[in-house]
């Protein structure tokens, strides 16, 4: 498994106050997980500490589905050398 996907699913389950089902990178965040705009932003905060990035408020509607984060991460990480 893609190490950015098992960070993603660690953050969503950890934010999670539910069960989640089966989360692949199709997965969408709000329509298939159920997640509300602070679980988002709880989520993306994770992704910031962990990652050492910042994820701009701008960039936050791209975020729809599990591939979009992973892809938002794999640019931030890239931008960084």
């Amino acid at each position: 498994m893609d190490r950015y996907l098992e960070c993603v699913i660690r953050f969503l389950q950890s934010n999670a106050d539910r069960e989640l089902p089966e989360i692949t990178e199709d997965s969408h965040l709000i329509g298939d997980l159920g997640f509300n705009s602070l679980e988002m932003v709880q989520m993306v905060n994770d992704a910031e500490q962990a990652f050492d990035i910042v994820i701009e408020d701008d960039e936050m509607p791209q975020i729809l589905t599990v591939g979009d984060f992973i892809a938002l991460l794999k640019r931030k990480n890239a931008q960084l050398g």
